[in-house]
């Protein structure tokens, strides 16, 4: 019991850059809004824009697998890339400063910009060695299960705070001049802060061995070992998912100001964010009993029948934050166990190609959350421009209401089917315990 509570403690202190990365994301996921009804730009053309950044986020994946995998820094091999978040903050708040009075194509340049230094050079990096700091920092495997339910527990909290704080800051300055300035600046500067606290806290454990193991790796390796290994291929896969769904993110936005007719009360749904703190110990517990592709598989079904809940919801706010409960269990073992398989996939790829590709490894699920978010925000912007959204409208049509619904609801229904089906069939734990005794052979 002593050394558990001695590992949740080390949890929430390795969760403070995923608290501030996750506010980020989340103030980013607010972008195609504030374009369409702050700067008046097309929607069509914002989700263009983004899905075009996620094709460079594609290619710095694999430069950064390489950076990764060839560069061992003193200081460690994933740690010495948290200072990355800080730029990713100042960007962040310039994004959402760009001038009403600039003209729409200097507009679409500067998103278009900013937008790719944040999610392709600073979020790409940040996610591609979050995993490898966290292998080479914490060693024992009861530890790292420990502190991952702690730091998805406060990552999902992360998301719900901003979530709830987001629409009432909205609400507070809603037409005030530079209220995107304001809203990024309450929200970003103590995060910037609070994120860079782990890494004055955690230093990696094995920086010597690492060096002294290193092996020369091009990228042609990196894209060998990636696209072989059928198990990074699936994991990225739910990465993929998770964050297209989360790239539609801001259909929630407009579901509540077009359709609920009140953006405040989408404070109330986020608010139910908690139930994150009773959820992950149990996904914990369970993956004592079922194998963790099991319980994802699960869970992601349970979040199909949670968004065909809030689809026929309408304005009834009592299933609207039952089929929003519903819906956002799937991030939980995600959060939890996404790292842990990775590592597990990392074995794999060792013993299928005699080389351990960690950058590689942990680019593909990188890959897979960062093109998965841009397709998400480039859908949510093709969809609702084929039905008609006008940013500038004070009423939308029947025809955008119906967009609107689709991406808030149904088509993550048909996306966390086909994840859950990807899970079913993912069967590398079952042979992990042949392959790691044969690599501890060969050592």
């Amino acid at each position: 019991m002593k050394n558990t509570l001695k590992d949740w403690g080390k949890g929430l202190l390795w969760s403070t850059r995923s608290i501030s990365l996750s506010a980020d994301a989340m103030l980013i996921g607010f972008l195609t809004f504030f374009c369409t009804d702050t700067l008046g730009l097309n929607i069509g053309v914002i989700g263009t824009l983004l899905l075009v950044a996620k094709i460079v986020d594609a290619i710095t994946n694999f430069v950064f697998a390489y950076i990764v995998d060839n560069f061992h820094f003193k200081s460690g091999k994933g740690r010495p890339y948290e200072i990355l978040l800080i730029p990713a903050w100042i960007v962040t708040f310039l994004l959402f400063g760009i001038p009403l009075g600039w003209t729409a194509v200097v507009q679409y340049v500067a998103v278009f910009v900013l937008y790719t230094l944040i999610v392709s050079v600073f979020h790409t990096a940040l996610y591609c060695t979050e995993p490898i700091y966290f292998n080479h920092a914490i060693k024992d495997e009861s530890e790292r299960m420990n502190i991952q339910t702690v730091n998805g527990m406060v990552t999902v909290l992360s998301f719900m705070m901003v979530g709830i704080v987001l629409p009432i800051l909205m609400g507070k300055f809603w037409g005030q001049p530079n209220m995107w300035v304001k809203i990024s600046m309450v929200i970003g500067v103590p995060c910037m802060v609070i994120g860079m606290v782990r890494y004055f806290l955690f230093r990696e454990v094995d920086t010597d061995e690492v060096q002294a193991k290193a092996q020369k790796i091009t990228i042609a390796d990196a894209i060998h070992g990636m696209i072989t290994n059928k198990y990074v291929l699936m994991i990225a896969g739910i990465y993929f998912v998770v964050n297209l769904v989360g790239g539609f993110g801001s259909a929630t936005t407009y579901y509540f100001t077009y359709i609920v007719g009140d953006i405040e009360k989408m404070a109330v749904i986020n608010s139910f964010g908690f139930v994150a703190f009773i959820i992950m110990p149990i996904c914990a517990l369970l993956a004592k009993k079922f194998d963790k592709s099991k319980i994802m598989a699960g869970f992601l079904l349970v979040g199909a029948l949670g968004n065909l809940i809030k689809y026929f919801a309408g304005t009834n706010m009592a299933l609207l934050t039952v089929g929003s409960i519903l819906g956002g269990v799937v991030t939980h073992p995600v959060a939890i166990f996404g790292n842990l398989m990775l590592i597990d996939c990392m074995d794999f790829g060792e013993w299928k190609n005699k080389k351990r590709l960690e950058g590689a490894i942990f680019a593909a699920s990188g890959l897979g959350s960062t093109v998965g978010a841009g397709a998400g925000n480039a859908v949510l912007g093709f969809i609702l421009n084929l039905f008609g959204y006008d940013g500038m409208a004070a009423t939308q049509t029947a025809s955008a209401l119906f967009g609107i619904r689709l991406t808030f609801a149904l088509l993550p229904v048909i996306f966390y089917v086909i994840a859950a089906i990807i899970m079913f069939v993912y069967d590398l734990e079952k042979k992990l315990p042949a392959i790691r005794s044969e690599l501890a052979a060969t050592k």
